[in-house]
């Protein structure tokens, strides 16, 4: 058995772990994980670490995440002791204070190589009380059958100092706790909340039919701009804007709400694909390196359409908001321009230097897997319907297969379209996935509408910026600039600050409006582009750019019927 103790310190911020094993040899290597699994960068959590040290043995660095100890008495109790900084308010990372913690066990714990054992996690503070998904043995140990699980299983520390709400129920007989923390966390419309969680969370259960858990918990954080979420085996880790839940006083959900609760189906939806269904090139997973595979948009795409599609089947979300929230997804990865140049398997095989290394050419050449995986995903959902099936019942076989038979749990790289039970089908978006030829995927497109019996209508509140120059602004700063646009065409790009406009000091509504003045004719525009100040004239044509538009579904086909009726049928 490894036996981990992790005592916190506070006002140091750092963890202090020991690790107690007894090693059937004379050496034994351990590994500091430099990723962890749902987050495709490496992130070198080995640097957060102060020195590891050995009771007994010689203890060596070998690289810049591995350490040998030597010259040990095989049987004999060896034991480590370090350190892990824990200051950062990330999903998969750690955070320690007086008040609260939260640790990713990757960003923290050591893992020996070559052996494997159950687990055995005690935290030694009394003044925090742990939060884990991991079974528990008492009040302040938990225990895992092996290594893997130990690492996916984060923890959320509770203080009597620091705001917290527990909140728990139960969901088709399984045991859910959603374990919210900081500011805000003790003035939640509980009722609320516990009604909408309890929904979305049927709705997914009835989805696939049976859990791959026994018990499943939400590490929420709330803070001011904070949002995002990571999945794992029995729980995940949310992060949500102080003001996006509902208040104790508040009777209606609040405008950013939505965000929350797509989120939170998201996430837990990654517990049946993605951690119970996985790429077959990540096992063994190996987190102190790279693993690839060309199917992320399968994991990560099919997740992002189901987001909001269950919470409207839930009857959280109604048909208005399911179109206008699927819009606007599917328009911010089909208007960049990368959309058309980096296909699927590629983007979902350059993960690690695409996604999530971003720069301001990634618009112009990278895609999205999680965005277009989710417009291939509807196409997908929308041929197969009009053939007799869905991605529904294409998921939900494969999940049944897999409780069967755990050698389908895997997905051979490149290997979903097996899947699919018609084979002009499964030919058709294989194509897809591998190409990012914008004819065929306009025309998948058009098909898919058609078939359904959606359309697109111009969105009315489209800037005058992009519609007529091509500009997607943050306030003044210029983050996206297409090159079909007059104003990539003048020389403007990502990161430059408009600060004037025909010698008016500028700011975001007096460009829009001068921008509407000034059709068919030039704008004068003063920008800084680092710190030097520059100036450019642009043209600004009397014809609107081509833009995405919202999805509406006025005429629904028997087809369309269908799908509204199998996504509104918690409602």
């Amino acid at each position: 058995m490894f036996r981990y103790t992790v005592t916190p310190d506070p006002h140091a911020h750092l963890l202090r772990v020991s690790l107690e094993l007894t090693p059937p040899q004379d050496a034994v290597t351990l590994h500091m994980p430099s990723w962890t699994s749902g987050s495709y960068l490496i992130r070198d959590y080995a640097g957060r670490i102060r020195g590891p040290r050995s009771n007994t043995g010689t203890l060596v660095q070998t690289d810049k995440c591995h350490w040998t100890v030597s010259g040990l008495t095989p049987g004999a109790t060896l034991r480590i002791e370090w350190e892990a900084f824990t200051y950062s308010v990330g999903i998969h990372d750690a955070w320690l204070d007086d008040i609260r913690g939260f640790y990713n066990p990757a960003a923290v714990l050591l893992i020996p190589e070559g052996i494997d054992a159950p687990c055995l996690l005690d935290f030694s503070d009394c003044r925090f009380v742990p939060h884990c998904s991991l079974e528990p043995i008492g009040t302040h140990s938990f225990a895992a059958s092996c290594t893997q699980e130990l690492l996916d299983a984060p923890v959320t520390f509770t203080s009597a100092k620091g705001e917290h709400c527990i909140l728990n129920l139960s969901v088709c007989g399984i045991p859910h706790t959603l374990v919210f923390t900081g500011p805000g966390s003790s003035t939640l419309n509980k009722d609320l909340i516990l009604q909408d969680a309890q929904a979305i969370l049927k709705t997914v259960l009835d989805f696939w039919g049976a859990a791959p858990f026994r018990q499943y918990l939400f590490h929420i954080q709330i803070g001011p701009r904070l949002y995002g979420g990571l999945e794992h085996e029995a729980s995940c880790v949310l992060q949500t804007d102080t003001l996006a839940l509902p208040g104790a006083s508040e009777s209606s959900r609040p405008k950013d709400y939505e965000d929350f609760l797509t989120v939170f189906a998201h996430e837990y939806f990654h517990a049946w694909l993605v951690k119970h269904l996985r790429p077959a090139s990540f096992l063994p997973y190996k987190l102190e390196r790279e693993c690839h595979t060309h199917d992320l948009w399968v994991f990560e795409g099919f997740t992002t359409y189901y987001e909001n599609v269950l919470p409207f089947r839930a009857g959280v979300l109604d048909e208005d908001k399911l179109l206008s929230l699927t819009s606007a997804r599917f328009n911010r990865v089909r208007e960049r321009e990368g959309f058309h140049v980096e296909s699927l398997s590629d983007a979902s095989f350059n993960a690690w230097t695409h996604l999530y290394k971003q720069t301001p050419d990634s618009a112009y050449c990278q895609a999205s897997y999680y965005g277009k995986g989710a417009v291939l995903a509807f196409m997908l959902d929308a041929a197969l319907r009009k053939a007799g099936f869905s991605l529904d019942e294409v998921l939900k076989t494969w999940f049944h297969e897999a409780l069967a038979d755990p050698q389908a749990r895997s997905l051979p790289d490149g290997g979903f379209f097996e899947r699919i039970p018609v084979a002009s089908i499964a030919e058709r978006f294989k194509k897809l996935v591998t190409s990012s030829d914008r004819t065929l995927w306009e025309n998948e497109w058009r098909c898919a509408l058609s078939t359904l019996g959606m359309s697109e209508e111009a969105d009315k509140n489209t800037p005058a910026s992009r519609m007529h120059l091509g500009l997607q602004l943050d306030g003044l700063r210029v983050r996206y600039a297409e090159s079909r646009g007059s104003a990539y065409a003048a020389g403007l790009f990502a990161g430059d600050e408009i600060i004037a406009v025909n010698g008016l000091r500028a700011d975001a509504a007096t460009i829009e409006r001068m921008i509407t003045q000034a059709k068919g004719s030039t704008l004068h525009i003063h920008y800084f582009r680092e710190h030097l100040l520059r100036s450019a004239e642009i043209e600004v044509p009397v014809n609107p750019l081509p833009q995405p538009g919202t999805l509406k579904i006025k005429s629904p086909t028997e087809f369309g019927r269908a799908w509204i009726r199998s996504s509104n049928r918690q409602a």
